[in-house]
């Protein structure tokens, strides 16, 4: 199990001014993309995650991301209930900062993807949602605060790599 020294967190006038009041209470990273559809949660699902966790508890919400998830995190931020208390710094951090953002984050929720093995290597309590295209026990995040979720399919893990190629509509992702 891989687990790196926790980076020293990102300075927060580093950040955008909008971004870093979202900071005056506890901060989670959400990361709503993923590098195929087929291990990529709905953005539907996210947004409403992410409204229940403004609404129930005292946190803010700062999306990650990198620049071709632009559309993605403006569909989130446009769809929430709260979006005074949603960031978003999709396209706007380097990717080597991400850690040091993570760093001031008390958790982090995403799909199966490179950031949620950055977080969890970091020691960030990671959420990591799984598809049933991989195994979640073998591919999810590693790490002694990161859990990886996942519906237990009997047709899991399949490893298909195109949508159309499931009988079941992705229903590992979307019931």
């Amino acid at each position: 199990q891989l687990v790196l020294t926790p980076p020293e967190p990102i300075p927060l006038h580093a950040l955008p001014e909008p971004v870093q009041t979202l900071f005056e209470r506890p901060v989670v990273a959400v990361h709503a993309g993923a590098g195929t559809v087929t291990r990529k949660w709905p953005e539907e699902h996210f947004s409403a995650l992410i409204d229940l966790l403004l609404e129930r508890d005292l946190v803010n919400v700062v999306l990650v991301g990198g620049p071709d998830e632009h559309e993605l995190a403006d569909r989130i931020v446009q769809r929430s209930l709260y979006p005074d208390r949603l960031g978003s710094l999709v396209g706007a951090l380097p990717l080597a900062d991400l850690p040091r953002l993570l760093a001031r984050c008390r958790l982090f929720i995403g799909s199966n993807s490179g950031p949620q093995h950055v977080a969890a290597a970091a020691g960030i309590a990671t959420i990591g949602i799984c598809s049933g295209t991989s195994n979640a026990t073998e591919w999810g995040p590693l790490g002694r605060r990161a859990v990886a979720l996942e519906r237990t399919m009997t047709c899991s893990p399949c490893y298909l790599a195109r949508p159309e190629d499931c009988p079941r509509g992705l229903a590992c992702l979307r019931h």
